[in-house]
């Protein structure tokens, strides 16, 4: 039993939360379950008093109403250090709002175990920081648009565009080669308006011919493999991230799966990332969660597991 034990949650609204999939709910049912304290707040809500950081929190208990999953105890300001852990679960955009609330959660990393170390999730970029690695699909990273149109056209499939601060699949777009060809003028203005008028980097990849299969998310806890996953776009659209309409089947991580799973588990792990979410199209990492990584419930249904109770209970033995 926990009842000793604290466990911190900034997050986005409570009201936000889908209460079907939210990986975040699963993780605070569990601390529950064990009888350990829950205590909520928003990025917003953080603030330093005399170089510590303290959070106008709202202690909660999870009940089994259907309209609401939770009931407010008591809402107070809390000296985050008092806290067991802090669970760091506000969703992207990752803008200057989030930048902030980062900064003064990172003066806290030496005071209390936080998932993940914000200092870590400042430094590597969800995107970029799968280009550690050698499984990296071939990518330019520019603001230029005749550079991307002109990189573009070595590719037979065409090339997806991201942006560097989104998630959940917003803002990707995919030019294909015929487009590029017939399309130039365009597809150059949307490369502008994605740019801010070129000013902001973009990341440009070769369309990969198995995202037609999906892409499969790998979660890590503590440099292993929780589970997996395969997401399938649906009809007429390219993405397949669940935001974007597609859908979630079991799958087989294969030998090479493995080994990217080995090869970022290492480097999380040490980096004090403990929780992420890797993104794998046939043979290629394309991302690497690590601001607030979904999946718990997609493989808690598929392969009748509750992974939430190996997180909290690494956790509470760590503590």
């Amino acid at each position: 039993m926990l009842k000793k034990l604290s466990f911190g949650f900034v997050a986005d609204p409570l009201d936000s939360f889908d209460r079907e999939a939210e990986t975040t709910l699963f993780l605070m049912r569990e601390v529950a379950r064990l009888g350990g304290s829950i205590f909520v707040c928003e990025a917003k809500d953080l603030f330093l008093k005399q170089n510590e950081v303290w959070g106008r929190v709202k202690k909660i208990e999870m009940t089994e109403n259907k309209h609401c999953f939770y009931r407010i105890l008591k809402e107070t300001p809390l000296n985050l250090k008092t806290l067991d852990c802090l669970f760091l679960r506000k969703d992207p955009p990752f803008d200057m709002a989030y930048l902030k609330h980062l900064w003064l959660l990172e003066k806290l990393e030496k005071k209390v175990l936080m998932v993940n170390r914000p200092s870590a999730i400042i430094r590597f970029n969800e995107k970029l920081s799968s280009l550690d690695f050698p499984f990296a699909p071939n990518t330019l990273v520019s603001s230029c648009a005749a550079q991307i149109l002109e990189w573009s056209r070595k590719f037979s499939k065409g090339i997806v565009l991201k942006p560097l601060n989104l998630s959940g699949g917003l803002g990707i777009c995919w030019f294909k080669k015929t487009d590029i060809g017939h399309r130039t003028s365009d597809i150059e203005k949307k490369i502008k308006q994605m740019t801010a008028d070129e000013t902001e980097p973009v990341i440009a990849q070769e369309y990969l011919s198995a995202a037609k299969i999906g892409d499969k998310r790998i979660l890590l806890w503590d440099g292993k493999i929780l589970g997996g996953f395969l997401r399938i776009p649906r009809a007429g659209e390219f993405r397949a991230n669940l935001h974007q309409g597609g859908h979630f089947v079991k799958t087989v991580l294969t030998s090479y799966d493995k080994k990217i799973a080995t090869w970022v588990g290492k480097w999380a792990k040490k980096e004090g990332l403990y929780f992420v979410g890797l993104d794998v199209i046939g043979r290629h990492l394309t991302e690497i969660n690590v601001t607030s990584p979904m999946g718990i419930r997609e493989v808690n249904v598929l392969y009748g597991l509750q992974v939430e109770r190996n997180i909290i209970g690494a956790l509470v033995k760590r503590i």
